[in-house]
């Protein structure tokens, strides 16, 4: 469409240019007739002049409105690493060593949380969730586990508002296609897949845009992947949460490719 608008503003110019070309052959003439025909020329190159800006306008101003819908904020590698070490640095001065577990909204949580337990062990979750639930404290006041908000929430906001669909309860085999935004959209991903197989899900992810952040992330902070996940992985991992309605946790992560492959087990 903008590219239409601009074509007609050209036609348009070119029309205001060949009245003023014809009015100015006529220079001073005393003819009453070329007098007349005179200022009809002036009077169409102003209209012709009026309608081209007008054309240009919309059609420069579709096309910026075409490109900031197709060209979408992607976080930075810096952004990506950054967050990486931060979360590390936080889960090792709270003595929190196990993995990643997934709890989907539903009762008084209104959206998805993420536990790091403390041990490696299967965690025992508290019997009350709620949104302001930070710690959770064990009886002989050490830390068994902290509450925190996924790093991909955000994202997966996002990709819901892209296909406009929600994706509470839609299941595993909607949610890849429903998150292809991550690919196409957002160019985070190059591909990732999702399947459920033996009880568990496997779960296969790359990067592209981020690649070298995700290598940087893998090499100094392997940790990173089986408790706090980049916001990409992670926005997968609460996506399979929110679209199960289960809590899942992550049971092995084999990052050692550009493939990184998850297995995640439920709760």
């Amino acid at each position: 469409m903008g590219v239409v608008f601009i074509a007609i503003g050209v036609a348009l110019a070119l029309l205001a240019l060949s009245a003023n070309t014809e009015a100015s052959g006529i220079g001073s003439s005393t003819d009453p007739q070329l007098m007349q025909r005179f200022a009809d020329l002036n009077h169409l190159r102003d209209i012709y002049l009026i309608l081209s800006i007008a054309a240009f306008f919309l059609g420069t101003f579709s096309l910026t409105i075409l490109a900031e819908r197709s060209i979408n904020p992607t976080p930075s590698e810096a952004e990506m690493i950054s967050q990486a070490r931060i979360s590390r640095q936080i889960l090792t001065g709270l003595n929190l060593e196990g993995n990643a577990v997934f709890v989907p909204a539903g009762g008084p949580l209104t959206q998805e949380k993420i536990f790091i337990p403390a041990s490696g062990t299967k965690p025992k979750l508290p019997s009350a969730l709620t949104d302001d639930l930070i710690f959770s404290p064990g009886k002989d006041g050490s830390m068994p586990g902290a509450f925190l908000s996924p790093p991909g929430l955000d994202l997966l906001a996002d990709c819901e508002k892209e296909t406009g669909r929600k994706l509470s309860g839609i299941g595993l085999e909607p949610l890849e296609a429903e998150l292809q935004s991550l690919r196409f959209g957002f160019g985070l991903m190059k591909d990732f897949h999702i399947k459920e197989r033996d009880g568990k899900i496997v779960l296969r992810v790359e990067y592209s845009g981020l690649r070298n952040a995700c290598r940087t992330v893998r090499t100094e902070l392997p940790d990173t992947c089986r408790q706090m996940s980049c916001f990409g992985c992670s926005c997968i991992m609460t996506g399979v949460a929110r679209a199960t309605g289960r809590t899942i946790r992550v049971a092995e992560v084999d990052n050692s490719k550009d493939r990184v492959v998850f297995e995640l087990e439920y709760v």
